[in-house]
C-alpha cells in the first residue's frame, strides 16, 4: 500500500493469485490421483475375488471327486497324460462328469470372453463374472498315468501316487489394466482301488 490508500497493489494480487492457482492445481492433481488409485483397487479386488471363487470351486470338486483319466479330450503321450492340460475332467461322488475349461465367446458373459466354463450333466455355465477375462487356465495332473488302472502284464497299478492337480490361472479385468495370477495344488481325497 502506498499514499495512505487502503487496498492491495497489483503485485500483491498477482502473488496471491499465483499461490491460489498452485494450491488448486496440487489439490486437483491429488484428487484425480486418488480416484485412479481407487478405481484400480476396485478392479484388483474384483479380479482377486473371482480368482478365489473359481479356485475354491475347482478345489471343492477335486477333493470330493476323482480325476477322470478316461476323458477322451485330454492330450496324451502314449498311456500317460501330457502336461499342461487346458481341460480338467472329474467324476463327482455320484459318478457324474464335471469339466472345467476355458471357453471363448460361447457361454461367456458380455465383455468377459474368454471365461471359465463349468460343465455338468445338466449343462454348462460360466463361473467367471462379467468384467473379468481369463488369460490362461492350465491344469497339471499328477500322476500322468491312471492310478486306478491295473496293468495285468506288469501285475501292478499304473501308478502308486495319490492323484493331485495343480491349477494355474491368470485373470484380468475387462479393461486389461489389472492382472492377477493364481496357482494352487489340490489332492483328491478319494483314492479307492
Amino acid at each position: 500500500m502506498t499514499g495512505g490508500k487502503k487496498g492491495f497493489t497489483l503485485m500483491e494480487m498477482l502473488v496471491a493469485l499465483a499461490i491460489f492457482s498452485t494450491v488448486v492445481t496440487i489439490t486437483t492433481d491429488i484428487f484425480f490421483s486418488y480416484q485412479r488409485t481407487q478405481r484400480k483397487t476396485e478392479e484388483l479386488q474384483k479380479v482377486v475375488s473371482t480368482a478365489r471363487f473359481v479356485s475354491e470351486a475347482i478345489v471343492r470338486e477335486v477333493k470330493e471327486g476323482t480325476i477322470d483319466y478316461g476323458y477322451t479330450n485330454y492330450v496324451r503321450s502314449g498311456d500317460a497324460l501330457s502336461n499342461p492340460q487346458t481341460v480338467l475332467a472329474l467324476k463327482d461322488a455320484e459318478g457324474r462328469q464335471v469339466i472345467f475349461s476355458q471357453s471363448g465367446q460361447n457361454g461367456c458373459p458380455e465383455g468377459s470372453d474368454p471365461c471359465i466354463i463349468l460343465t455338468r450333466d445338466s449343462g454348462s455355465e460360466s463361473i467367471t463374472p462379467r468384467g473379468v477375462r481369463v488369460n490362461s487356465l492350465q491344469f497339471y495332473i499328477s500322476p500322468a498315468q491312471d492310478p486306478y488302472s491295473f496293468d495285468i502284464g506288469r501285475g501292478a497299478f499304473m501308478s502308486n501316487a495319490q492323484p493331485r492337480v495343480t491349477v494355474f490361472m491368470s485373470l484380468m479385468d475387462s479393461e486389461r489394466r489389472t492382472q492377477y495370477d493364481l496357482q494352487t495344488t489340490v489332492v483328491s481325497r478319494a483314492y479307492k482301488r
